[in-house]
């Protein structure tokens, strides 16, 4: 199966600018102030007495029910034309958090989002190149870029390397990562398993869930294998659609030290840098790519030989007023870049060969080498062995590959005791909260009847968490008629029900709709079946009260 190659040099002739799309998030409440107006591809932004003008390819002004939809049908023919012509797109969502940069790329099980909106039209795809003979798959790769550390999502942590994966540009394929899982999927169904497995992922491996949601670069890759060749004597390259929730921008007077927060912003600098270049084709020299991972992940794709999207989320509430100009104003540089789409294709034959002559001459530099450079030359050397396998891996071999890792992921997912929706909602369950909407609910832990559920560090553990303030048993879980529940907490253990602490070796009863903080920053709400409810609940109004309304909806996130 082959990869992605770097493209036919690029064509002047077929330069495209970048694509603008602005998406347009109403005021959260009725008694907000709206400072944004928009005609047709125009936006203006009222501050004060000042007024700031731009236009757009496109803007689509959010609504419940058509806001994806409308989203898509402007986003969606651009990867579908470059897949079927064999080329390579890019699609970045840009905003301030809380703007709908996630709920734009991956959407909700009700309003679905680009990824599973493109991924239906790329299951179409390969099933119409299968019908020609050809063979034809869907593969997914999901990676999180926090802190300069690039993780793979879609397997368990104790798979993953302790310090992230590398990142390496070869001559002919470009930038990619050689330790990247890639799945094969064969409908949306698998496709969902594997974004709500990174969530879950997300959530069980942080300190802390609140720490990490818009302040981490989350890239999503579809490649659909089996593009017919072009030209006899070539094989058709694998044409990958990169998907990309860009971490928050800063806000106004907000300091930028964190790594991420530093990545958007050299990213700014990039698509300045590409801007100036006046239609020319970027060969990367003045413009620094390297200094972030981000923005080296992304360098094939910023002004080079992949078409480019670019969905700027804004508010237009006035007190964001100024995050919406600065949103703007880089969407408005965005859209000076040009690019230069070119076909993918090989002859894998020859690219093998190549690849096999390259590690030859590693091994005789290994040979003669002083030690200090001994595992830089193992790593390359591996690497190019990574790149060889890919290439003579057919559809199967990646899905029987895609079947040992569920395996995996199914084995990590109960380890942890995390509980399907289906099996949960029979039993009283804790769901956690986290301030990403996206990240709410995604961790389910069944109160199993006439059991005590030990909470901790301990491998012993039932829901084994680990962070700040969390010991080996912080306390333990009882249900005791599948209805009636209470925390029963241990000497080192530190727990809140609704914002109060319980003394340590105390006991306290928990009801339905119940916030429960184990530690500093494990936040959960206690989930009743209705049938199984006694009489008394702290919170009868409903499934959330107003402080956590927004962090458990399943509406637009940053």
């Amino acid at each position: 199966m082959a990869v992605a190659l770097r493209h036919g040099g690029p064509d002047p002739a077929a330069a495209e600018d970048t694509m603008v799309v602005v998406r347009l998030r109403p005021p959260a409440g009725e008694d907000d102030e709206n400072a944004v107006s928009v005609d047709g591809s125009k936006v203006t932004v009222s501050q004060g007495s000042q007024t700031s003008q731009f236009a757009f390819d496109s803007v689509v002004c959010d609504d419940a029910l058509t806001g994806q939809e409308e989203l898509y049908a402007v986003v969606g023919p651009q990867l579908v034309s470059s897949v079927q012509e064999g080329c390579g797109a890019c699609v970045l969502a840009y905003g301030s958090s809380g703007s709908g940069k996630t709920h734009s790329v991956f959407g909700s099980q009700k309003e679905p989002g680009i990824l599973p909106r493109f991924g239906a039209d790329a299951f179409d795809m390969a099933a119409l190149w299968r019908s020609q003979g050809g063979d034809a798959c869907v593969c997914v790769s999901l990676l999180e870029i926090h802190g300069e550390i690039i993780t793979d999502l879609l397997v368990p942590p104790d798979q993953d390397r302790p310090f992230g994966l590398e990142l390496y540009q070869h001559p002919e394929f470009g930038v990619y990562v050689p330790s990247l899982s890639v799945n094969a999927v064969h409908d949306f169904d698998e496709l969902a398993e594997l974004v709500d497995f990174a969530k879950k992922r997300r959530c069980l491996a942080a300190t802390s869930l609140s720490s990490r949601s818009s302040r981490t670069h989350t890239v999503c890759i579809v490649s659909v294998c089996g593009v017919p060749a072009a030209e006899s004597g070539t094989t058709a390259g694998v044409p990958k659609v990169t998907l990309v929730d860009l971490a928050a921008s800063a806000r106004e007077n907000e300091p930028t030290e964190w790594p991420d927060l530093a990545s958007v912003t050299h990213l700014q600098v990039v698509i300045s840098r590409l801007s100036e270049r006046d239609g020319e084709p970027c060969d990367g020299i003045g413009v620094p790519f390297r200094d972030y991972k981000l923005t080296f992940l992304l360098s094939d794709s910023l002004g080079g030989t992949t078409r480019t999207v670019l969905v700027a989320n804004i508010r237009s509430e006035a007190s964001f007023a100024a995050e919406t100009v600065h949103t703007l104003t880089f969407a408005r540089t965005a859209r000076s870049v040009t690019s230069h789409p070119a076909r993918v294709s090989c002859n894998t034959d020859k690219v093998i060969q190549s690849l096999r002559g390259e590690i030859d001459q590693l091994q005789i530099r290994l040979r003669n080498t002083e030690t200090a450079d001994v595992d830089v030359i193992r790593a390359e050397i591996e690497e190019r062995d990574k790149l060889i396998s890919s290439f003579v891996m057919d559809s199967r071999a990646i899905m029987e590959r895609t079947r040992a890792v569920d395996e995996l992921r199914r084995e990590y997912l109960a380890t942890h005791s995390v509980a399907s929706q289906a099996h949960a909602k029979l039993h009283p369950h804790l769901v956690n909260i986290s301030d990403d909407p996206a990240l709410s609910g995604c961790l389910l832990y069944t109160l199993v009847p006439e059991a005590d559920v030990l909470v901790g560090e301990s491998v012993h553990a039932g829901i084994r968490i680990r962070g700040q303030s969390v010991s080996e048993e912080v306390c333990v879980l009882r249900n005791e008629n599948d209805g009636t529940l209470s925390v029963i907490v241990s000497r080192d253990g530190e727990v809140r029900v609704n914002g109060t602490a319980i003394s340590r070796d105390g006991r306290a009863s928990v009801y339905h709709n119940d916030r429960i903080v184990f530690g500093r920053a494990f936040a959960f709400r206690v989930v009743v079946p209705e049938v199984r409810r006694v009489p008394f609940s702290r919170f009868d109004g409903g499934e959330t009260d107003s402080v956590l309304d927004f962090v458990l909806s399943s509406g637009p996130s940053s």
